[in-house]
Parts: C-alpha cells; sequence; structure tokens
C-alpha cells in the first residue's frame, strides 16, 4: 500500500494518507477499502491522521466516496491534518470532517508541518 504508511512517532501512531493524484473513483474505493482495514486494528480515538489531498479531484461521486470513509477514518481518530488544501477545498473538507465530530482539523502544507502541528508543535 504504498499511499498509506503507519509509523510511531515520540510513542504515537500515526497513519499518513496519500489521496494526492488519484486517477478515479474506484481507485479512492479501493484505498479506502484498505484503509479501512488497517485502522480497525488500532483503539479508536488513538490515531493521529494525516492526509494528502493535493490535486485530489472533487467532484460529487468522490466527495460522497470521501465523505463515507471519512467518517469511519474519524472514529479512530484522534487528531487529524490535512495536506494540500486551501479554498474552496479547505471549506468542504473542514465541514465534512465537522460534520463527523472532529473540530480539531489542521491544515497545512507538508507533511512535516503536519506532523509538527499534530504533536503539539
Amino acid at each position: 500500500m504504498e499511499r498509506m504508511e503507519e509509523y510511531t512517532l515520540e510513542g504515537r501512531s500515526f497513519v499518513f494518507l496519500d489521496l494526492s493524484m488519484l486517477k478515479n473513483n474506484l481507485e479512492l474505493s479501493m484505498l479506502v477499502a484498505d484503509v479501512n482495514a488497517v485502522i480497525e486494528k488500532y483503539p479508536k480515538a488513538s490515531l493521529h491522521m494525516i492526509i494528502n489531498i493535493a490535486e485530489f479531484k472533487l467532484d460529487s461521486e468522490s466527495i460522497r466516496i470521501f465523505e463515507g470513509s471519512l467518517s469511519h477514518i474519524m472514529e479512530y481518530t484522534k487528531s487529524c491534518a490535512f495536506i494540500g488544501v486551501d479554498g474552496v477545498k479547505k471549506m468542504v473538507v473542514g465541514a465534512v470532517a465537522k460534520r463527523f465530530g472532529k473540530t480539531d482539523i489542521r491544515f497545512a502544507f507538508t507533511r512535516e508541518r503536519a506532523t509538527e502541528m499534530l504533536l503539539g508543535g
């Protein structure tokens, strides 16, 4: 799963998910299924998620898939940062995430900065 990476940093469990430049919604659906299988081995509300959505194609179908997966992912997420988000995409992603009870959503332009933010820096 090259678009997903699990790792531990300062005793915290992280999952990095790269949705950037997905070719189509089928690829998105397959990635979501893989992610769901991986995160379910963690306790709920324990993961720190970093999700790269730079160049993620927003259309009604991808939003529906993303929204459905995000609801499940957020059950297992303690904190979350999105990379590559600005403008309208930032508003859409923030609104969807908040819909599932996550108000501690961060936005960054690099994975390094997202990691620092989730570690409290």
